[in-house]
């Protein structure tokens, strides 16, 4: 399954990563954190997780938000 992944940065010193996606679940978990892994490894400063399209998450999709927040965090975002 391919996760869409939105990216816009340009002009601004907020990166916002929007996931074109009805549900974060256990289908797509592993993707989004490999392509936030690649995203967050370029060290972003201000980066902005929009989930608006986001209705339902499981618990694999709630691992990936802590495991970014956590990765924020250790790398002084």
């Amino acid at each position: 399954m391919d996760v869409f992944i939105q990216l816009s940065h340009k002009g601004s010193p907020v990166t916002v990563v929007k996931l074109h996606s009805e549900r974060l679940n256990a289908a797509i978990a592993r993707e989004v954190r490999k392509e936030l892994s690649q995203i967050l490894t370029e060290k972003p400063g201000h980066f902005l997780l929009d989930l608006s399209q986001v209705s339902l998450i499981d618990s694999m999709g709630l691992s990936v938000l802590v495991w970014a927040h956590r990765h924020c965090r250790a790398s002084g975002y």
